[in-house]
């Protein structure tokens, strides 16, 4: 796929109103696939990995359950996702996982790196999760 189909396949999404982020992020990263030959992983796979990690469902990575695991998950896949997909926004990332606004993936986000810095069993956990979805691409 050269840049000129690129820019093709996104004025096509954008026009016909079928401009859902996951769209945009699928014409985007096949384009980028294509230049370096290696596979993407999906949001659901991202989500999956997670939840197993955490001992959590895939279901309950995106309920309201404040509980701990649960809120580690989805802060996982939140830090995940904006740190390795460039192109998608914070409103983005809260819509593909049902929140209302960008300031809780922002919060969340913030809060996980934190985690991060001061707790070996978060660092152990994001270390596992990004080896399970390295195993997927």
């Amino acid at each position: 796929m050269t840049e000129r189909t690129l820019i093709k396949h996104l004025r096509r999404i954008v026009y016909e109103d079928l401009a859902h982020p996951d769209m945009i992020n699928e014409v985007v990263n096949k384009f980028r696939c294509s230049k370096k030959n290696i596979n993407t992983t999906k949001v659901e796979d991202i989500i999956n990995c997670s939840a197993l990690v955490n001992s959590v469902t895939s279901e309950s990575t995106l309920s309201r359950n404040q509980s701990r695991n649960n809120s580690d998950s989805r802060r996982f896949v939140w830090k995940y996702l904006k740190d390795n997909r460039p192109l998608m926004t914070w409103g983005n990332i809260a819509k593909l996982t049902n929140r209302k606004n960008h300031s809780t993936i922002m919060a969340g986000v913030k809060a996980i790196n934190n985690l991060l810095c001061n707790d070996k069993g978060v660092q152990r956990k994001y270390a596992k999760f990004e080896e399970l979805i390295n195993e997927r691409l």
